[in-house]
């Protein structure tokens, strides 16, 4: 009786790591960029690391927008699409991407979106912008149609 118990709390065990590192390998890449997301967000000018960034708007200027701008614009539209990416990678976990796992995959990246940017209400410096909520989603559909296209091949 004594050695059947320990059995399967053995089994169990081996059972419970493998649904473990199964969570890991499906969950564990979106939710270390959210992250990563959540801790650009926190900083008041997460920038600041680039050299000579403390001379903003120095030379730099595409239709009237500073570097920081153009950084801004470019990376809130990668880090979405990204982070579509993976999403959809996690939800469909080897399924095909099929239109609903990719719905849900973009409205699951849609809503962290929309938490980045109230977030950013609570930052000093930093602040709600719809415009960078409308280049989250223009990343999330590209991120989403790129993981689809790429498992159809």
């Amino acid at each position: 009786m004594r050695c059947s118990v320990l059995n399967d709390i053995l089994a169990l065990v081996k059972t419970q790591g493998g649904l473990i590192r199964s969570f890991l390998l499906r969950w564990g890449p979106v939710l270390l960029w959210m992250a990563l997301i959540f801790a650009f967000s926190a900083d008041s000018d997460p920038y600041r690391m680039l050299p000579g960034w403390e001379e903003k708007c120095l030379s730099a200027h595409l239709n009237g927008l500073c570097q920081d701008e153009i950084l801004g614009r470019v990376s809130h539209f990668l880090e979405y699409a990204v982070l579509a990416v993976l999403f959809s990678r996690a939800v469909a976990w080897g399924r095909a991407p099929r239109g609903t796992f990719l719905i849900l995959a973009a409205g699951l990246s849609a809503a962290y979106a929309l938490l980045d940017e109230v977030h950013q209400l609570f930052v000093p410096g930093r602040t709600f912008q719809f415009f960078d909520l409308g280049l989250d989603i223009c990343g999330i559909v590209l991120g989403v149609l790129l993981h689809r296209l790429v498992k159809r091949r």
